[in-house]
């Protein structure tokens, strides 16, 4: 199977010859990817045709919101789904019935699955509304030995341990907070939700008050960064949360001096975490993130008039580091953009005599004097 695209097939707008080829390459990838699952799908329901339902289950485990309406004409399969239509407005349900548990437990084995009829395992909740749950302990007996429940009052000791080590005072213990997220691949998966939700909240607190306090977001932002750098599985399921919030950071005009050290830090910081989203983002079959990061970042190359010299040296350094295919496919048909921008921060009369904005200045010329010398020499 191969999928052709040419720049003249599409109406909608012209791309270049790069475009084309990098959609060729991906597009055949994804299809590839979603048929081989679908056809996992088909075999572990012991069939040998491909029903729109193994596609639609592919879709759903990769959390892609699958497309109702669509059927196989055959005898022996009729679509689940109901529809109601009210309009212009479609809905697509399925029809649940009521059924007696009583029925399912003591009626007939022939028809119903064999239930336990003892309690195998316990669940508990961690907290509600941040409210930690004052629980007995409880007993269970296994190979005769009693094993106390006591899990969650040692998840919550754990998390709020990391909140205190990643924001204190001492640059020692935020450094060991940092690498407890960076590599703790057990413990940490459980607390995850309320790390990024502890996050996200402080940073959005941050923005929300009349002086945004640039040192208490930088501690936000390396948390959020340490946990893109563990190697947990589960974290790429938080991604499409951190992702707008890291861009927020990164192209967010401060109201401060443009050669502020602290604000060049935390924006490379957001630089260094997208690039570890587009490396995360290339396991997955529907990569909408890394399509959303570039539309943003040349959105703002490109229509932002008043953009500052670090946001302009933060989404160059994401390039740069992405290699010479993303330099070729997304700078050069900008690269008239991107020399005006140059040009308006090579003559700014504001900072004639500031030494930090001619040091910030010469590190912006290297760059994309980088980024010439991997194109060209490909």
């Amino acid at each position: 199977m191969s999928i052709l695209t040419e720049s003249t097939d599409i109406t909608i707008m012209s791309i270049t010859r790069d475009c084309s080829e990098f959609l060729t390459v991906n597009v055949n990838r994804l299809l590839r990817q979603i048929l081989s699952k679908t056809l996992t799908f088909t075999l572990r329901s012991r069939r040998t045709y491909v029903l729109c339902d193994d596609f639609q289950l592919t879709l759903k485990a990769h959390s892609i919101v699958p497309v109702y309406g669509y059927c196989l004409p055959h005898d022996q399969y009729q679509s689940t789904y109901q529809l109601i239509r009210r309009g212009t407005q479609y809905l697509y349900f399925k029809k649940g019935f009521e059924t007696d548990l009583k029925q399912i437990i003591y009626g007939d084995v022939r028809q119903y699955s064999k239930v336990p009829q003892n309690i195998l395992i316990y669940v508990e909740w961690l907290a509600i509304h941040g409210v930690q749950m004052n629980k007995t302990k409880r007993e269970l007996n296994v190979d005769k030995k009693l094993i106390f429940s006591v899990l969650a009052v040692e998840q919550q000791l754990y998390l709020n341990y990391l909140k205190t080590l990643c924001i204190n005072n001492c640059e020692r213990k935020r450094e060991q907070g940092l690498t407890f997220l960076c590599k703790d691949t057990l413990a940490l998966e459980t607390i995850l939700p309320y790390l990024t939700t502890y996050c996200l909240t402080n940073i959005r607190e941050c923005f929300n008050k009349n002086s945004i306090s640039l040192d208490q977001l930088v501690l936000y932002i390396n948390m959020i960064d340490s946990l893109l750098d563990n190697k947990l599985e589960s974290i790429e399921k938080y991604v499409h949360h951190w992702l707008p919030m890291i861009l927020t950071c990164m192209l967010f005009k401060f109201n401060l001096s443009e050669t502020d050290e602290q604000m060049w830090k935390m924006r490379l910081t957001c630089s260094n975490s997208c690039i570890k989203i587009i490396h995360r983002c290339q396991k997955f079959i529907y990569v909408q993130f890394e399509h959303r990061l570039f539309e943003i970042l040349i959105y703002t190359m490109i229509n932002d008039q008043n953009i500052t010299l670090s946001i302009f040296y933060a989404i160059l350094y994401i390039f740069n580091h992405l290699g010479t295919y993303a330099c070729k496919t997304f700078l050069i048909p900008i690269v008239r953009h991107i020399a005006l921008k140059l040009e308006k921060f090579l003559i700014d009369e504001r900072h004639l005599f500031d030494t930090k904005w001619k040091i910030y200045l010469k590190k912006t010329e290297d760059l994309i004097e980088s980024i010439l010398d991997r194109i060209i020499s490909k």
